[in-house]
């Protein structure tokens, strides 16, 4: 999705550049915190703790 600047007739000396990208930062904001946090709390919530000590054969 792009967007143009202001194209009023008061605007002619003004030319804002080439269309800015316009982002879904929501979605994106989801995408980056929103799906590892939950991901990271089921994974520990699956690990052990504690690593059992091996045992020494006498």
């Amino acid at each position: 999705m792009t967007r143009m600047g202001d194209r009023t007739p008061g605007a002619a000396f003004f030319d804002p550049g080439p269309a800015t990208i316009d982002a879904p930062w929501s979605f994106l904001a989801v995408m980056v915190i929103g799906l590892p946090l939950p991901a990271a709390l089921v994974a520990g919530a699956f690990t052990p703790t504690r690593l059992v000590p091996a045992r020494r054969a006498a």
